[in-house]
């Protein structure tokens, strides 16, 4: 499980056969000067392309820190329970903004 990123390439996030309950972390920088929002989708699979994998969320945050290219930086949080039931969070760690 993992999130898309610029030119649809793909982040694990959770790999395949993870034990759970888990928690697992990543942090991502924005790719463009003065950037204020991210939008990313969330999918599950372990294919390289973001398009490849199932779709099933979509994450955006708004108001993040205006920065050059790759400065400000993003952290996705993701949680699975014992039940199974994933939490996510995606927060600015430059100003916490979700």
């Amino acid at each position: 499980m993992g999130s898309s990123l610029q030119h649809n390439k793909y982040l694990v996030i959770v790999p395949k056969g993870t034990f759970i309950p888990v928690t697992k972390t990543e942090i991502v920088q924005t790719s463009v000067d003065n950037q204020t929002s991210s939008t990313a989708t969330i999918h599950y699979g372990e294919k390289p392309y973001a398009r490849q994998n199932i779709e099933f969320a979509r994450m955006t945050i708004r108001g993040l820190t205006k920065k050059p290219a790759g400065q400000a930086k993003i952290k996705y949080h993701f949680t699975i329970d014992i039940n199974g039931i994933l939490r996510m969070e995606k927060f600015s760690l430059d100003n916490g903004v979700r």
